[in-house]
Parts: C-alpha cells; structure tokens; sequence
C-alpha cells in the first residue's frame, strides 16, 4: 500500500478511500462515517462511525489494516478501563472484585444481579459499583 496513504485494507479488501483523505485534508465537508456508509465500505452506520473513531486514535490517519487498528484501540480501551478503577480512600488497584448477592430477580430470569462490589486489598475499604 506503499505511497498511497488513502489505502485501506478492511475485513480483507483494500479500499480507496481518497474521499476520507480529502474530508480530513478539508477539501471536503462531508461526515466521514457517511461516506463510508454511502460508498458500501461498511454495511451500517455503525460500523462506519466505528472507523471514525478507529481514525480519531490514529492521529487522523488512514491505517493501512483497519482490523489491526481497530485491535490496537479495543486493547487501549480495555487498558484504560482498567487503570481507572482503584480505592476511593488510597488510591490503590489492588482490588477484590465480587459479585452481590441480592434477591432472585425472575423478571429478567436472572437469579441474581450483576452489581458488583469491591474491596481493597491495601486498606479494606469496601464499596458497591454498578
């Protein structure tokens, strides 16, 4: 894909998406999860907007291997996700995780919820999350 910088390959297709370059050089005024919906890169908008934001974590550029991309954001999402939790009190991620245990819930057939609560291993101090 070389020199082309607007080459893409996606779910195993190389596409030409020198109308996205054009949109992020600001040539053109168009949302760039449209026009990929509208030139069938991707089969629903979500999937576009997906690609959007693939774009926005590569520093606005096209990648070369979208499912690479895609893979490297999924990665940091999780990693950040986890590096957020941590004790109210200390500060610490040396965490216990358990799930509560509450009255059977026959509406949605689930016998318990999935509320967990947490415990720091560092100082003890406990706390419910949603």
């Amino acid at each position: 894909m070389g020199k082309n910088k607007y080459y893409c390959r996606i779910n195993g297709t190389i596409y030409n998406l020198s109308k996205v370059q054009d949109i992020l050089d600001k040539k053109e005024n168009q949302s760039i999860a449209l026009t990929l919906y509208e030139d069938r890169v991707f089969d629903n908008i979500v999937d576009a907007n997906t690609f959007e934001e693939v774009l926005k974590f590569n520093h606005n550029q096209i990648p070369a291997d979208y499912n690479e991309a895609l893979k490297r954001l999924q990665d940091h999402n999780v990693q950040s996700r986890r590096s957020k939790l941590s004790c109210p009190r200390c500060g610490s991620t040396n965490l216990y995780k358990y799930k509560r245990m509450s009255a059977p819930n026959y509406v949605c057939s689930d016998y318990y919820s999935r509320e967990y609560d947490y415990r720091c291993e560092s100082c003890n101090c406990k706390w419910k999350m949603d």
